[in-house]
C-alpha cells in the first residue's frame, strides 16, 4: 500500500468549512486573531500553491488553497454548482443575500430583510431556501427566493423551533417542529403539498437525498428522541 501525504498545512481558527459537490472547491470561515471577526475563503484545491499567504493562497505540500476572502462577518454561506451564496449583515440592520462566482466577482444582490437570523441553502432550481434560525420559544417561517427576480414565497410559517431539508429538485421538503416539549418531523410534497410524518423523527440536518433518486432519502435519528425543546 502506497502512501501519499495531501498536505501538511495547519489552519488555525477554521469554525465552518463547506465543500462543493466535486471537492475541488472549499469556503472556509476563519476566526481572526482578534476573536471577534470571521474571515471567509473561497478557494480553488490546486497542486503545489507558490504564491504567498497574502496574495490570497495558503501553501501546502501537494495541494493548496487558492482564492479571494469574501466580506468579513458574513451570516451564512453555501458553495454550489452555481457559484456562492451568502448572507452578509446590512451596517442599517437587516440583512442582505448575495450570489457571486466562485472569485466573488459578478455579484448581486438578490434580497434583503430586517432579519439576520437566517440559514440558506441552494436549489438546482433558480431558487434559494431560507429558513429562520430554530428556536422552540419562537415562530418559524420558511421561504424560497428566486435568484432571477428577488421575490419570496412562503412555505412554512408559524412553527416554533422550525428546521428544514429540502431536495436540489425542490420536489420535496423535510421539516422538524419543537413545541410543548415535544419534537416531531414532516415531509412536504411541494408539487401538491400533502405533508406527512416522516417516520422517524430526527432533525431535517440528519437527512440527505439521493442523488440518483430524490424519492429516496437517507436519515439518521434515536430509536426514542427525548421530551424536550429544541
Amino acid at each position: 500500500m502506497t502512501q501519499t501525504r495531501l498536505s501538511n498545512t495547519t489552519i488555525p481558527r477554521v469554525v465552518d468549512s463547506f465543500f462543493s459537490k466535486d471537492g475541488t472547491k472549499v469556503l472556509l470561515r476563519i476566526l481572526n486573531e482578534d476573536q471577534e471577526t470571521v474571515e471567509t475563503l473561497s478557494a480553488k484545491i490546486v497542486q503545489k500553491a507558490t504564491t504567498s499567504p497574502s496574495g490570497g493562497s495558503l501553501i501546502a505540500d501537494g495541494f493548496g488553497l487558492e482564492g479571494p476572502y469574501l466580506t468579513t462577518n458574513i451570516i451564512d454561506a453555501e458553495i454550489s454548482s452555481k457559484g456562492l451564496t451568502y448572507l452578509v449583515p446590512k451596517s442599517t440592520g437587516g440583512s442582505s443575500l448575495v450570489t457571486a462566482a466562485l472569485d466573488d466577482l459578478s455579484k448581486k444582490l438578490v434580497f434583503e430583510s430586517p432579519l439576520t437570523d437566517w440559514i440558506i441553502s441552494r436549489l438546482d432550481t433558480t431558487n434559494i431556501l431560507m429558513t429562520t434560525k430554530a428556536d422552540s420559544r419562537i415562530a418559524g417561517f420558511s421561504y424560497l427566493v428566486n435568484t432571477q427576480n428577488g421575490t419570496s414565497k412562503k412555505i412554512l410559517g408559524d412553527l416554533p423551533g422550525l428546521t428544514t431539508n429540502m431536495s436540489l429538485d425542490e420536489k420535496w421538503l423535510i421539516y422538524s417542529v419543537s413545541r410543548n416539549n415535544e419534537f416531531g418531523s414532516f415531509v412536504q410534497n411541494m408539487a401538491t403539498g400533502e405533508t406527512k410524518k416522516l417516520g422517524v423523527n430526527t432533525l431535517p440536518e440528519k437527512c440527505v437525498f439521493s442523488s440518483k433518486d430524490t424519492n429516496i432519502l437517507f436519515c439518521a435519528g434515536p430509536t426514542e428522541m427525548p421530551r424536550t425543546n429544541l
